[in-house]
């Protein structure tokens, strides 16, 4: 299935393609043009806290994308083209991060593990897996994608911020052992009971192992550093209103944005805590038996919480009357449509007035949509980031 897939991908969108050539000169022609939608180091961040920087380009309430993923190089000095442009979110859940930790750190104890030597194994199969992809998808920030960028066709590829894709679903199934480990280990067998909870925490932590007081400690103190780290990221709040003029970012939207991005790391916060509870009092046992399902109950409230409102500013409604609206220029293409084409004349708009918001119009909305929506033919493709050897030959 996969040498099908690539043999179809070769062969429509490489073989006759302008600039897909794979000598040395080419792939360094295009390395800007492969890698401009890279993720910058710093935000990885976004992985455990939505929002840091921003959501869609449109996003209200200072929610604007604000950080540098598909900037074009070199824009620091020439300030050409794109000076940002977002495309994900990346955020995979703290709850998720958290348990996928725990797995990971709970595969190290060797013989004692919760886990088999199979499921070991596994686990830092994927956890290298998601490593490396996290790697590849600085792109230009770091040197690893030079790395494959060398190999065969890999220079025909854009946009290293798409290794995301396979960090998450290595997250995902890490995740998954994560939650498998705390069920073996601390929900199957029926614990002792305390009349209340504290007397029952305060018992556990007694007869708690090493690894069991280890990461409770350290979870104590990732929680405590987040929780000073947001009172000094709040406490900068006119260098990032500086840093964000500085950055294409008019200044009546600096304060606003930089409001916004405090608060997500108070929800950060907030749902670092609640997740980091959730899974302690797992780990207490307080839900072994027949509680489990209050466990799984508990957890699951986090991670739906969590996931709906960091991911709420993605969705985007739209009324479709409205949006597919017509007017008489549309109605006149729209009659016996199969007995024509369409095409833009290309004009220069220095030459009619008003020509460059007329393809603007007709490129970004009418083409793309109203045309597929109502039947309208046309010469033109509606995008076409690889343009054949033969079309350049004619010019």
């Amino acid at each position: 299935l996969a040498a099908h897939i690539l043999y179809s991908l070769i062969t429509t969108q490489i073989q006759g393609v302008s600039g897909a050539q794979q000598d040395t000169q080419t792939k360094e022609q295009r390395w800007d043009w492969a890698t401009q939608w890279s993720l910058p180091k710093a935000e990885t961040l976004r992985v455990i806290i939505p929002g840091l920087y921003g959501y869609r380009m449109d996003t209200p309430e200072g929610g604007q994308y604000w950080g540098t993923v598909g900037q074009q190089p070199g824009w620091e000095t020439h300030h050409q083209g794109f000076p940002r442009h977002s495309g994900a979110g990346e955020y995979a859940g703290v709850l998720v991060v958290l348990v996928a930790f725990w797995g990971i750190f709970q595969s190290l104890r060797g013989t004692q593990s919760a886990f088999d030597e199979r499921q070991r194994r596994q686990i830092w199969f994927w956890m290298g897996t998601a490593f490396v992809c996290l790697l590849f998808a600085f792109g230009r920030h770091a040197p690893f994608y030079q790395v494959i960028y060398s190999l065969p066709l890999f220079s025909t590829i854009r946009n290293p911020v798409k290794w995301m894709h396979p960090f998450h679903l290595s997250l995902i199934i890490l995740f998954g052992f994560g939650l498998h480990g705390l069920v073996k280990c601390y929900l199957a067998a029926a614990g002792r009971r305390a009349e209340t909870l504290g007397a029952y925490l305060k018992e556990w932590w007694a007869s708690a192992s090493g690894f069991e007081k280890k990461w409770s400690k350290g979870l104590f103190a990732f929680v405590g550093v987040s929780i000073f780290g947001w009172l000094i990221y709040t406490k900068n709040s006119v260098d990032l209103q500086r840093y964000l003029v500085e950055n294409a970012l008019p200044q009546p939207y600096a304060s606003e944005i930089a409001s916004h991005s405090f608060a997500q790391v108070g929800w950060y916060v907030l749902f670092l805590i609640l997740s980091a509870g959730a899974v302690l009092l797992v780990m207490s046992g307080w839900f072994s038996g027949g509680r489990a399902k209050w466990a799984g109950l508990l957890l699951g409230a986090v991670l739906v919480a969590d996931l709906a409102r960091a991911n709420q500013p993605w969705i985007q409604t739209y009324e479709y009357t409205e949006k597919y609206a017509t007017n008489p220029v549309l109605d006149i293409l729209r009659e016996e449509s199969h007995e024509a084409r369409v095409a833009l004349l290309p004009l220069p708009g220095n030459l009619v007035p008003g020509m460059d918001q007329i393809r603007e119009v007709y490129q970004l909305y009418w083409h793309q949509h109203h045309f597929p929506y109502y039947d309208i033919q046309s010469y033109e493709v509606v995008q076409e980031p690889r343009v054949g050897e033969d079309k350049v030959a004619r010019g």
